[in-house]
């Protein structure tokens, strides 16, 4: 298997769409991600049917209430009462047996929260209301004050705001300049701008890739170049910043992208701490794309009246096909599952030396008195080239806004059809006659054929909504698709604001390129190297040496990038990424002609 040697970067000394083999990523590959077509095809970034009567029931519980009142809920006697009603009210059909179930998983979740400060809202999904400290909160809102000052726009409208942009002066392929060798330390890059070489963007030989590989290629996509680098961004990319680890936590090692390292200093020391503590949300996040719990997993199937027994004279096949109706099964005992140690992941061990890789961005909006902002559609943050695995959300200062709730959905495996075939070709019959009202809220583990709102094609499923209240950290990883819903001021005769920081996790078994590889290209961050550089040229020097200062400097119109520049690229990108997200968004939802051609076989 091809391996990522020190120094090696993908579209630089590797083909843009380079994957480590089996020795670089620790046994268990690159994290799954909705981007690669490739993932969603074979299943590797798709999940199991999640059985939603129980997630739907102790994820709406506790999440509706502070981490603290869930604490209190979950210990009082009357818990088992207040959750058949809850069951009722929400229109959930449920037994005794998922009752008692719901109790004691509610009651592990406590004791887990107890534990660690963490409540696992779905799988994959990560909250915390207590990792990030008030004080800390305060820090980063204290420090950002500047950024918003320069960014506030004057006037009566709704003002969004992005004061830290990873599309802002990005990396051109055949424009911007990195080092091939040795990398740039924080405390120096802003005396870097102009050194490394311009690099074109490396491809792979499509005759190399193997079978696997090429079978990425999906029917939606008109790739410019060739069909394996459908969401990949051939343009433009995102330039992460290195961290690496320290024994009291986290240090940054190159600069952020569109943050001043001096001015901002204080920044820098506060998305450092803020990285420390969510690290170990990250670390449950990333654990559980390697397996979910299965709380019910459907063994057979059982009818109400049972088949009647060949030879009885009154038997009729299809009058009992007709007026049949299927035993939903029941939950086992309650059990605490522990994770395999195989799939666990712990960042700070696994990659204590090579360290990991940050995307930053901090929001600000602010909304009139009676003003709203509308949510966003369904994505996955990035481009494939980019390999965000995982994304985490902090609300760090919020005023007079109502709660900004993110909405997540999955893509599930394959099996349904296979399980469909091999015990009921019938199926379409009693899955339009289950008829349950709410959605999603009938799907019966990893394997069933009963779908919320029956869809013969359907291959995704609404997981639910995580309310982002001030403070609150939010992990969840690539293979889920988000979007935020529409959210406006509490008082209607004030103005609101709210302040958001989105951290991205590059995949840490593959180094992109970083800061510490591309040199400062904002011309505001050149006036001391400039000022200096114009004060010997004009000593007076002969002709023929400035000539060799600005061969050497090798500067060009609109290098480095100045703010005009900046936004056409900018804008440039963010068509791409819309693109990208469309398709992704696509491919998510339509099942692909392997998925279509079993579920014709099942009589869909």
């Amino acid at each position: 298997m091809p391996r990522q040697r020190p120094g090696q970067l993908p579209g630089v000394h590797l083909p843009l769409d380079f994957e480590p083999g089996i020795s670089d990523r620790l046994g268990s590959g690159l994290y799954p991600t909705l981007l690669d077509f490739h993932h969603i095809r074979y299943g590797y970034s798709c999940w199991r049917v999640t059985y939603q009567i129980i997630p739907k029931a102790t994820t709406e519980y506790h999440g509706t209430s502070t981490n603290v009142n869930f604490l209190i809920k979950v210990c009082e006697s009357t818990i088992h009462s207040t959750i058949r009603n809850f069951c009722i009210y929400h229109d959930l059909r449920q037994t005794p047996e998922t009752i008692d179930w719901i109790t004691e998983e509610l009651r592990w979740r406590a004791c887990r929260y107890r534990k660690t400060g963490q409540v696992n809202v779905f799988d994959g999904v990560v909250k915390s209301d207590t990792a990030i400290s008030p004080e800390l909160r305060q820090e980063l809102s204290d420090t950002t004050k500047p950024l918003v000052q320069t960014y506030q726009a004057a006037g009566k409208k709704n003002n969004y705001q992005i004061l830290v942009d990873p599309m802002s002066f990005p990396l051109l392929f055949g424009f911007t300049k990195v080092l091939m060798d040795g990398e740039i330390p924080l405390d120096e890059c802003l005396l870097s701008g102009g050194l490394g070489s311009r690099i074109s963007l490396h491809y792979a030989d499509e005759s190399s890739l193997d079978p696997h590989r090429r079978r990425r290629t999906s029917p939606y996509i008109d790739s410019p170049v060739k069909g394996h680098y459908n969401n990949y961004d051939l343009l433009h990319q995102c330039v992460p910043f290195d961290v690496k680890f320290t024994k009291q936590g986290c240090r940054i090692d190159s600069y952020i992208n569109g943050l001043h390292p001096r001015a901002h200093a204080g920044t820098y020391e506060a998305i450092e701490k803020i990285i420390s503590r969510a690290i170990p949300l990250w670390n449950e996040s990333l654990s559980q794309t390697k397996g979910t719990w299965k709380r019910l997993v459907p063994e057979k199937v059982e009818f109400d009246p049972p088949m009647p027994e060949w030879g009885n004279e009154r038997y009729i096949y299809s009058q009992w096909v007709e007026g049949r109706r299927i035993v939903l099964p029941e939950p086992h005992p309650f059990v605490e599952r522990p994770r395999p140690p195989v799939t666990n992941v712990n960042l700070r061990s696994q990659f204590a030396k090579k360290g990991i890789q940050f995307l930053a961005r901090i929001e600000s909006v602010h909304l009139v008195p009676g003003g709203s902002r509308a949510g966003d559609n369904w994505h996955v943050e990035g481009a494939l080239n980019e390999h965000i695995c995982a994304t985490a959300v902090l609300c760090y200062d919020m005023e007079n806004i109502s709660l900004r709730k993110l909405r997540f959905r999955q893509r599930f495996k394959y099996e349904t059809p296979f399980w469909l075939k091999s015990f009921f070709p019938d199926a379409p019959a009693w899955v339009k006659e289950a008829n349950w009202k709410a959605a999603n809220n009938c799907l019966l583990g990893d394997s069933s054929p009963v779908f919320a709102e029956f869809n013969e094609y359907s291959v995704t499923q609404e997981l639910g909504k995580v309310p982002l209240s001030e403070g609150r950290l939010v992990v969840f990883p690539s293979n889920l698709q988000s979007r935020s819903t529409l959210f406006s001021t509490k008082d209607s005769t004030r103005p609101g604001s709210c302040k958001i920081l989105s951290l991205f996790l590059v995949d840490p078994h593959l180094r992109i390129i970083s800061t510490a590889k591309v040199p400062p290209q904002r011309k505001d961050w050149w006036i001391e190297r400039e000022w200096l550089i114009n004060f010997i040229l004009s000593c007076h020097l002969p002709q023929e040496l400035v000539n060799m200062v600005l061969k050497e400097l090798d500067w060009i119109e609109d290098y480095p990038m100045n703010w005009h520049f900046e936004r056409i690229t900018r804008m440039k990108m963010i068509r791409t990424r819309k693109k990208i997200a469309g398709l992704c968004s696509r491919e998510v939802e339509e099942p692909d002609r392997i998925h279509l051609d079993y579920l014709c076989m099942a009589e869909f």
